[in-house]
């Protein structure tokens, strides 16, 4: 055996093992989303109940007409009804959907932080939340405890507060025709 076909033998097999590497990576990878989306799956439930009895329940669905429920979509998620927790396709919002938004919030109480952390948001929306909550307890769920930014330092949640707070009047006095 000449030295060009040991330099190619040893090629091939460091090729090997580095493919090798990487479908062991890949599978511990999956096993990682995979336990992350079944736990979330768990917690889902229990997640949704308490920040409702955090926050409260302080408008229902009732309380918007359609076209307004058309307009808070159309601005916050034109897709919501149709896609699964994710939409890749439709910008706006900084690409967030708003299961993607509730995910956040729900299921990450340190705060979320992007980067790897947008895999497992991803897979949680779509596979979870999504698939367990309908789309109206999370239109539901993004009137009463949505973050909408912060008055005097104080976290701003919940539609009805946030009228309240930045146009001096109830909501549904605002959103009902």
């Amino acid at each position: 055996m000449n030295g060009s076909d040991k330099t190619k033998r040893t090629l091939v097999w460091a090729f090997f093992i580095f493919v090798c590497l990487l479908l062991v990576t890949l599978f511990v990878v999956t096993i990682y989303y995979v336990n992350k989306v079944r736990v979330a799956r768990c917690d889902t439930q229990a997640l949704v109940a308490a920040a409702l009895k955090r926050y409260g329940a302080h408008s229902s669905l009732s309380d918007l007409s359609p076209e307004r429920r058309s307009m808070l979509l159309a601005i916050e998620d034109p897709t919501f009804t149709r896609h699964h927790g994710v939409d890749l396709a439709t910008p706006g919002a900084g690409m967030t959907t708003l299961t993607q938004g509730l995910v956040k919030f729900l299921y990450f109480p340190d705060g979320f932080h992007p980067g790897i952390a947008k895999n497992r948001q991803t897979l949680i929306a779509q596979y979870a939340l999504d698939a367990m909550v309908s789309k109206d307890d999370q239109l539901l769920l993004f009137l009463n405890i949505y973050y909408l930014g912060n008055e005097h330092g104080q976290a701003i949640h919940v539609y009805a507060n946030a009228a309240r707070i930045y146009f001096w009047q109830r909501i549904f006095s605002h959103y009902r025709r």
